[in-house]
Protein backbone atom coordinates (compact mmCIF):
# COMPACT_ATOMS: atom_id res chain seq x y z
CA UNK A 1 0.00 0.00 0.00
CA UNK A 2 1.13 3.29 -1.07
CA UNK A 3 0.12 7.07 0.97
CA UNK A 4 -3.19 7.23 1.31
CA UNK A 5 -3.93 10.41 -0.97
CA UNK A 6 -4.34 10.25 -5.01
CA UNK A 7 -4.02 12.86 -7.25
CA UNK A 8 -6.20 12.58 -10.21
CA UNK A 9 -3.14 12.81 -12.64
CA UNK A 10 -0.64 10.59 -10.53
CA UNK A 11 -0.90 7.60 -8.68
CA UNK A 12 1.73 7.10 -5.84
CA UNK A 13 3.99 4.81 -5.53
CA UNK A 14 5.51 2.88 -2.34
CA UNK A 15 8.54 3.16 -1.69
CA UNK A 16 9.15 -0.97 -2.31
CA UNK A 17 7.21 0.08 -5.86
CA UNK A 18 9.80 2.49 -6.61
CA UNK A 19 12.67 -0.01 -5.45
CA UNK A 20 10.90 -2.97 -7.84
CA UNK A 21 11.29 -0.47 -11.16
CA UNK A 22 14.37 1.00 -10.08
CA UNK A 23 15.75 -2.74 -10.06
CA UNK A 24 14.06 -3.38 -13.57
CA UNK A 25 15.62 -0.37 -14.97
CA UNK A 26 19.21 -1.40 -13.48
CA UNK A 27 18.86 -4.75 -15.10
CA UNK A 28 17.79 -3.95 -18.20
CA UNK A 29 20.93 -1.31 -18.62
CA UNK A 30 23.11 -3.81 -17.48
CA UNK A 31 22.09 -6.59 -20.05
CA UNK A 32 21.95 -4.16 -22.62
CA UNK A 33 18.81 -5.27 -23.86
CA UNK A 34 16.88 -2.84 -26.23
CA UNK A 35 13.41 -2.52 -24.66
CA UNK A 36 12.35 -2.45 -21.04
CA UNK A 37 9.41 -4.81 -20.15
CA UNK A 38 7.51 -7.27 -18.11
CA UNK A 39 10.60 -9.38 -17.64
CA UNK A 40 12.48 -6.48 -15.72
CA UNK A 41 9.86 -6.50 -14.29
CA UNK A 42 9.52 -9.21 -12.83
CA UNK A 43 13.02 -9.53 -11.63
CA UNK A 44 12.83 -6.24 -9.83
CA UNK A 45 9.89 -7.86 -8.14
CA UNK A 46 11.54 -10.57 -7.12
CA UNK A 47 14.84 -8.76 -6.09
CA UNK A 48 12.96 -6.55 -3.49
CA UNK A 49 12.90 -9.93 -1.24
CA UNK A 50 10.76 -8.18 1.25
CA UNK A 51 7.78 -7.42 -0.38
CA UNK A 52 4.84 -9.53 -0.47
CA UNK A 53 4.86 -9.94 -4.32
CA UNK A 54 8.43 -11.08 -3.67
CA UNK A 55 6.93 -13.67 -1.13
CA UNK A 56 4.60 -15.06 -3.02
CA UNK A 57 6.82 -16.10 -6.63
CA UNK A 58 9.20 -17.57 -3.62
CA UNK A 59 7.31 -19.26 -1.89
CA UNK A 60 6.23 -20.89 -5.20
CA UNK A 61 9.77 -21.90 -6.36
CA UNK A 62 11.14 -19.21 -8.64
CA UNK A 63 14.47 -18.02 -7.39
CA UNK A 64 16.28 -14.96 -8.44
CA UNK A 65 18.69 -17.32 -10.28
CA UNK A 66 16.24 -18.46 -12.24
CA UNK A 67 14.83 -15.17 -12.96
CA UNK A 68 18.97 -14.19 -14.05
CA UNK A 69 19.37 -16.73 -15.57
CA UNK A 70 16.28 -16.58 -17.77
CA UNK A 71 16.52 -12.77 -18.46
CA UNK A 72 20.29 -13.32 -19.53
CA UNK A 73 18.80 -15.19 -22.81
CA UNK A 74 16.02 -12.75 -23.85
CA UNK A 75 15.84 -9.91 -25.72
CA UNK A 76 18.87 -9.71 -26.81
CA UNK A 77 20.18 -6.57 -28.61
CA UNK A 78 18.46 -6.16 -32.00
CA UNK A 79 21.81 -4.62 -32.84
CA UNK A 80 23.59 -8.11 -31.99
CA UNK A 81 21.57 -9.90 -34.99
CA UNK A 82 24.29 -13.16 -35.21
CA UNK A 83 23.54 -14.67 -31.84
CA UNK A 84 20.49 -15.72 -33.76
CA UNK A 85 21.62 -16.67 -37.13
CA UNK A 86 20.93 -20.24 -38.00
CA UNK A 87 24.16 -22.53 -38.84
CA UNK A 88 22.61 -22.64 -42.45
CA UNK A 89 24.19 -18.73 -43.04
CA UNK A 90 27.59 -19.08 -40.84
CA UNK A 91 29.94 -18.65 -44.06
CA UNK A 92 31.45 -15.62 -42.27
CA UNK A 93 31.64 -17.11 -39.21
CA UNK A 94 35.02 -18.43 -37.88
CA UNK A 95 36.32 -21.79 -38.70
CA UNK A 96 35.32 -23.76 -35.30
CA UNK A 97 32.09 -22.05 -35.10
CA UNK A 98 31.60 -23.24 -38.87
CA UNK A 99 32.91 -26.67 -37.80
CA UNK A 100 30.52 -27.03 -34.83
CA UNK A 101 27.53 -26.07 -36.46
CA UNK A 102 28.01 -28.28 -39.53
CA UNK A 103 28.48 -31.54 -37.16
CA UNK A 104 25.08 -30.75 -35.10
CA UNK A 105 23.44 -30.07 -38.91
CA UNK A 106 24.34 -33.37 -39.93
CA UNK A 107 22.55 -34.84 -36.57
CA UNK A 108 19.66 -32.72 -36.89
CA UNK A 109 19.13 -34.15 -40.79
CA UNK A 110 20.22 -37.77 -39.04
CA UNK A 111 17.14 -37.26 -36.52
CA UNK A 112 15.01 -35.84 -39.08
CA UNK A 113 15.08 -38.43 -41.79
CA UNK A 114 13.96 -40.82 -38.41
CA UNK A 115 11.15 -38.79 -37.32
CA UNK A 116 10.00 -39.21 -41.32
CA UNK A 117 10.26 -42.84 -40.92
CA UNK A 118 9.15 -43.21 -37.11
CA UNK A 119 6.12 -41.06 -38.38
CA UNK A 120 5.39 -43.22 -41.72
CA UNK A 121 5.28 -46.50 -39.64
CA UNK A 122 3.04 -44.49 -37.29
CA UNK A 123 5.36 -44.82 -34.29
CA UNK A 124 4.26 -41.26 -32.96
CA UNK A 125 6.01 -41.79 -29.99
CA UNK A 126 9.25 -42.04 -31.55
CA UNK A 127 8.72 -39.52 -33.41
CA UNK A 128 7.93 -37.12 -31.21
CA UNK A 129 11.06 -38.13 -29.34
CA UNK A 130 13.25 -37.54 -32.29
CA UNK A 131 11.45 -33.81 -32.82
CA UNK A 132 12.47 -33.31 -29.63
CA UNK A 133 15.78 -34.27 -29.32
CA UNK A 134 16.34 -32.07 -33.10
CA UNK A 135 14.61 -29.35 -31.37
CA UNK A 136 17.33 -29.48 -29.02
CA UNK A 137 20.09 -29.44 -31.48
CA UNK A 138 18.90 -26.54 -33.51
CA UNK A 139 18.80 -24.57 -29.94
CA UNK A 140 22.29 -25.08 -29.04
CA UNK A 141 23.16 -24.55 -32.58
CA UNK A 142 21.80 -20.93 -31.79
CA UNK A 143 23.65 -21.19 -28.52
CA UNK A 144 27.14 -21.98 -29.49
CA UNK A 145 27.33 -18.90 -31.67
CA UNK A 146 25.67 -16.10 -29.36
CA UNK A 147 27.68 -17.72 -26.45
CA UNK A 148 30.90 -17.39 -28.82
CA UNK A 149 30.02 -14.18 -29.20
CA UNK A 150 29.57 -12.86 -25.84
CA UNK A 151 32.58 -14.46 -24.54
CA UNK A 152 34.55 -12.75 -26.63
CA UNK A 153 36.99 -10.62 -25.51
CA UNK A 154 36.84 -6.82 -26.36
CA UNK A 155 38.40 -4.15 -24.22
CA UNK A 156 36.49 -1.40 -23.18
CA UNK A 157 39.24 1.05 -24.50
CA UNK A 158 38.58 -0.46 -28.23
CA UNK A 159 34.91 1.24 -27.96
CA UNK A 160 35.63 4.27 -26.11
CA UNK A 161 39.07 5.67 -27.85
CA UNK A 162 39.17 8.57 -30.17
CA UNK A 163 35.36 9.33 -29.61
CA UNK A 164 34.14 5.75 -29.92
CA UNK A 165 35.21 5.38 -33.15
CA UNK A 166 35.21 2.01 -33.72
CA UNK A 167 31.65 1.17 -32.53
CA UNK A 168 30.49 4.78 -34.43
CA UNK A 169 31.89 2.59 -37.67
CA UNK A 170 30.74 -0.51 -36.89
CA UNK A 171 27.09 0.29 -36.46
CA UNK A 172 26.88 2.20 -39.87
CA UNK A 173 29.09 -0.88 -41.46
CA UNK A 174 25.85 -3.12 -40.05
CA UNK A 175 22.97 -0.40 -40.70
CA UNK A 176 23.80 0.06 -44.14
CA UNK A 177 25.82 -3.13 -45.32
CA UNK A 178 28.66 -1.33 -46.40
CA UNK A 179 30.86 -4.23 -45.83
CA UNK A 180 33.39 -2.64 -48.09
CA UNK A 181 34.45 0.01 -45.73
CA UNK A 182 35.66 -2.92 -43.33
CA UNK A 183 39.29 -2.32 -44.07
CA UNK A 184 38.61 1.11 -42.57
CA UNK A 185 37.02 -0.76 -39.37
CA UNK A 186 40.03 -2.47 -39.08
CA UNK A 187 42.35 1.00 -38.92
CA UNK A 188 40.12 2.15 -35.98
CA UNK A 189 40.63 -1.28 -34.03
CA UNK A 190 44.13 -0.62 -34.19
CA UNK A 191 44.34 2.91 -33.23
CA UNK A 192 42.24 2.35 -30.63
CA UNK A 193 44.97 -0.29 -29.40
CA UNK A 194 42.87 -3.61 -30.52
CA UNK A 195 45.90 -6.41 -31.10
CA UNK A 196 43.17 -9.72 -31.81
CA UNK A 197 45.03 -10.18 -35.43
CA UNK A 198 41.59 -12.56 -35.74
CA UNK A 199 39.60 -9.25 -35.66
CA UNK A 200 41.65 -6.91 -37.78
CA UNK A 201 42.76 -9.76 -40.76
CA UNK A 202 39.00 -10.60 -40.83
CA UNK A 203 38.68 -7.08 -41.81
CA UNK A 204 40.82 -6.51 -44.17
CA UNK A 205 40.74 -9.91 -46.00
CA UNK A 206 37.99 -8.97 -48.22
CA UNK A 207 35.84 -11.90 -47.14
CA UNK A 208 32.17 -12.20 -49.12
CA UNK A 209 29.12 -10.03 -46.56
CA UNK A 210 25.60 -10.25 -47.60
CA UNK A 211 23.71 -9.74 -44.31
CA UNK A 212 26.55 -10.59 -41.41
CA UNK A 213 29.95 -9.71 -40.07
CA UNK A 214 31.11 -11.64 -37.37
CA UNK A 215 33.79 -8.50 -36.13
CA UNK A 216 30.81 -6.18 -36.23
CA UNK A 217 28.64 -8.09 -34.89
CA UNK A 218 31.04 -9.14 -32.01
CA UNK A 219 32.16 -5.21 -31.36
CA UNK A 220 28.15 -4.13 -31.29
CA UNK A 221 26.97 -6.94 -28.87
CA UNK A 222 29.51 -4.99 -26.26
Amino acid sequence: HGPDSVTEDRLPQSPRAKNVIGYAIEEFRRLKHDHIGVEHLLWGLIREDEGVAAQVLMNQGLTLKAVHEALAGVAKPVRSSVAGRLAADIQDLPTELQQAAADLDAEIRRLTTEKEQAVGERNFEAAAALRDRADELKRRKKSIVRDWIDNRPVEARWLSENDAAVPTLARRINDDHRWQDLPLLADALEAAGCTDRALIDHCRQHAEHSKQCWVVDVILAH
